[in-house]
């Protein structure tokens, strides 16, 4: 068979109509690309037309025909996360948390998972902040620009019941964890902790699950062991650079 002056093959004409199906079957299901049963009794396309044929897995006829391991269209442009982003913060009238944008997300098939504006944009805060400057040169997004500004300024100090995001030195070792009652998880730390800890800087954070993987992540080649790292005083500077309460 030749398409544009292009000679293909049967099994690339059978390749490219099984993907095609897959996508309009997706289409139909809002966004979602079906499971593998679903996908043969709406089609009538069995697995023995694609299994050990152009495919070993569904889960890898899924990725080719467009869509991420977690059945939704994988998005790599900024200005669509972006402006996907935007949507939720606007439904919830602030920057969401990672659980906010979890259970938007899964009612909106077009807006990514929350890891995936974290992996791309960074923590809570660098995300909140690359959506107010990218908000602000938009006539149309001044609204969301305005609810970025809304956030607590960097320089006001945690009140007592915000969760943050803490950095104790113990020795030559340095633990990264999240607390809401902060004196309370310390206490708790030094009970089973042979060395004094020192609370060397606390970040307060809206979203401190995420805050607290974000950070895990970003030193994991110094991962200790658990929750605690061996840091240099260049990673610790960079920690406190975040804001507000030092020693």
């Amino acid at each position: 068979m030749e398409e544009n002056g292009i000679s293909r093959s049967p099994d690339d004409t059978e390749r490219t109509l099984i993907l095609d199906a897959v996508r309009k079957a997706a289409a139909d299901n809002g966004g979602h690309p079906p499971g593998e049963k679903q996908f043969r009794v709406n089609t009538g396309i069995s697995a023995a037309a694609w299994q050990g044929k152009h495919w070993i897995r569904w889960s890898e006829l899924i990725r080719d025909a467009g869509y991420a391991g977690t059945g939704r269209v994988a998005i790599r442009d900024d200005e669509l996360l972006l402006t996907r982003l935007a949507e939720v913060v606007r439904h919830f009238g602030k920057i969401p948390t990672s659980r906010e944008i979890y259970f938007y997300a899964r009612r909106h098939p077009g807006v990514p998972s929350a890891s995936t504006f974290i992996a791309r944009f960074g923590s809570h805060r660098m995300l909140s902040e690359r959506l107010r400057d990218w908000a602000a040169g938009r006539p149309d997004m001044e609204d969301v620009a305005r609810l970025c500004q809304a956030r607590r300024p960097a320089s006001s100090p945690p009140e007592a019941s915000d969760p943050v995001i803490y950095l104790l030195r113990a020795g030559e070792y340095f633990k990264i964890g999240w607390a809401k009652i902060l004196d309370k998880r310390i206490r708790d730390i030094q009970s089973c902790c042979p060395e004094t800890l020192e609370l060397i800087h606390a970040i307060p954070t809206e979203d401190p699950i995420a805050a607290e993987a974000q950070w895990h992540h970003r030193f994991r080649a110094k991962r200790a062991h658990g929750e605690w790292f061996k840091l240099t005083p260049e990673d610790v500077t960079e920690f406190r650079s975040e804001n507000p309460q030092q020693s």
